[in-house]
């Protein structure tokens, strides 16, 4: 991905603020976007790498340099994109959400479980969903090509 950003900043001149910005959205946020929803629960250490990713995208459209003081959240605002740890929480809640709502397959339905308060809370009129572990079989079959 950095190749992309390093081919995008040698066109800048070229091409328009607005272009630019569907350009980096279409070709650098899209890659960041891909399959985010298996970093949930990662510490924020391991998304550090990503949130920089980002930041670099940002600042090559916005044309702010390392030593502007504008900060990181000013930056994501003026491109109206989230962090990459809210964008991955943001994704989770939609794939929740179109699996409640709407006629997802019956496998992706079985693994949202609601959680049911046994006692009598002001939450309790909230719909809130159970976590569930996921534990993967790993057969100990040899499955080497003979």
């Amino acid at each position: 991905m950095n190749f992309k950003l390093k081919r995008i900043h040698r066109m800048k001149q070229y091409i328009p603020l607005h272009l630019l910005k569907t350009v980096v959205c279409a070709l650098v946020l899209s890659r960041l976007d891909y399959c985010n929803s298996l970093l949930v629960g990662l510490p924020d250490i391991k998304l550090e790498k990503l949130q920089t990713f980002q930041n670099r995208a940002a600042r090559l459209v916005l044309g702010i340099g390392r030593s502007d003081s504008m900060g990181v959240m000013a930056m994501l605002r003026a491109l109206h994109c989230l962090p990459i740890k809210a964008r991955i929480e943001d994704k989770i809640a939609l794939l929740c959400f179109d699996a409640i709502n709407s006629g997802s397959p019956a496998y992706i339905q079985d693994l949202i479980v609601p959680y049911n308060i046994t006692r009598n809370l002001r939450s309790s009129k909230l719909y809130h969903l159970q976590f569930q572990k996921l534990i993967l079989n790993v057969l100990a079959k040899d499955h080497s090509v003979k």
